[in-house]
């Protein structure tokens, strides 16, 4: 199994999108390109204990990964829009680290889906 294997469902994506493969691409670089703004602001959010920037930059996020399946992405970004959400910010920095290695495992999953 590789490092990317499961990182984002196929089959889901390519239904999201109604089966149009050019779609997917667009959509795909569109996160590869925003998916470091994106990011950032639950970066900005944590770092700074901002609850409310929390929970708007997890939701963000969360949304996005949904789109392409993405399901363990989606689960730690809920969990931080949760805590944003609770106002509860401890762990969260532990919570961050997770999601910037699986969004790390997504990118070239989502490059791979759409190259080959």
């Amino acid at each position: 199994m590789s490092a990317t294997e499961g990182a984002v469902d196929r089959d889901l994506a390519l239904a999201n999108v109604g089966g149009d493969q050019e779609l997917l691409a667009e959509i795909v670089e569109l996160f590869v390109g925003e998916s470091p703004r994106m990011m950032a602001a639950v970066d900005r959010a944590v770092a700074s204990s901002d609850a409310a920037a929390l929970r708007l930059a997890a939701h963000t996020l969360k949304g996005s990964a949904s789109v392409f399946g993405a399901q363990h992405a989606v689960e730690l970004s809920f969990e931080l829009e949760s805590m944003g959400d609770a106002g509860e910010l401890t762990g969260a920095e532990e919570i961050l680290a997770l999601l910037r290695d699986e969004i790390g495992r997504v990118i070239p999953s989502l490059e791979a889906l759409v190259e080959g």
